[in-house]
């Protein structure tokens, strides 16, 4: 009997091993055949072409019609046959004849609601002091819960693209590649704490880029360009235009250059001197109430 419990334990084990070492080794694998059976079968568009998508690694992402193209490349410029960034925006002619100058995406989720805008004129405000405007171009992204709300936007304010609405039929929409820029960026975010007191952050910056330089010598604090502004205006406006009463200037303009104050000069109705250009000579400014640009009394 103790023979016979040996054998049958050794023939167990002996079937165990097999089938381990069975399984562990599968073999080479079969080829698979690429099964469309379970596809509706797409039509190839006739007057509209599809364009494939795909990412930094050459997986495919999606397929659909490119409505409008933002690309920022900053890269150091060597020589004319290694080219700098550049910034490339392109508006598509499905961006105004599908979509009306106006994209809109919205989703919401577990009490968070978001939406994507992009437009020619969308009405945007932050504060009065801040940012208020009535036809912001740009990208505008909202968030929201029950009791905090959050919005991003940014611009490519320098040259934008802007399809008249009345203009006729673009065949193959606009693009502009630009190295020069100028970006407003901004966001504004506030909570209700409570339900007597609501507190807010802003912020706003405008700045201007250039793409063929290094990213390290590009912050927001902007890109000076090597060229003196001609004419520099500052607009000052008030809440009320209504009642024709404007803001009221109670002394002439500071001008601070490296944190000295500069000498200035008022030259009202007078030509400026195109040769007082240096630090030594007094800042030629003019000061206008409802001005408008006339190149006989300003140039």
């Amino acid at each position: 009997m103790k023979r016979l419990f040996t054998s049958l334990c050794f023939i167990i084990i002996l079937i165990s091993v097999a089938n381990a070492q069975f399984i562990s080794n599968l073999g080479k694998e079969e080829e698979k055949y690429i099964n469309l059976s379970g596809r509706n079968y797409e039509n190839y568009s006739s007057k509209i072409e599809k364009k494939k998508f795909f990412d930094n690694f050459g997986n495919f992402l999606i397929e659909g019609y490119p409505v409008i193209e933002f690309n920022e490349q900053q890269k150091q410029a060597i020589d004319q046959n290694i080219p700098g960034g550049q910034s490339n925006f392109l508006k598509s002619r499905y961006y105004e004849n599908y979509f009306s100058n106006l994209v809109i995406g919205n989703d919401s989720y577990g009490g968070f609601t978001t939406r994507l805008m992009v437009g020619d004129a969308i009405r945007t405000k932050f504060t009065s002091l801040t940012l208020d405007k009535a036809r912001f171009n740009g990208i505008r992204w909202d968030g929201a819960t029950a009791k905090n709300r959050g919005t991003v936007l940014i611009s490519r304010i320098s040259d934008p693209i802007r399809f008249r609405f009345d203009q006729g039929f673009y065949s193959d929409g606009v693009r502009r590649i630009r190295n020069w820029t100028q970006y407003l960026l901004g966001g504004h975010f506030e909570t209700d704490i409570g339900d007597v007191l609501t507190l807010g952050i802003t912020y706003v910056n405008q700045h201007q880029r250039r793409a063929d330089i290094d990213s390290r010598e590009s912050s927001l604090k902007g890109v000076v360009s090597n060229v003196i502004p001609r004419v520099i205006f500052v607009r000052i406006s008030d809440d009320s235009p209504g009642d024709l009463s404007g803001p009221i200037l109670y002394q002439p303009p500071t001008i601070i250059i490296n944190g000295v104050a500069r000498p200035i000069k008022n030259i009202h109705g007078s030509v400026p001197n195109p040769s007082a250009t240096t630090l030594n000579d007094p800042i030629q400014y003019w000061v206008f109430r409802n001005f408008w640009i006339n190149a006989k009394d300003f140039f």
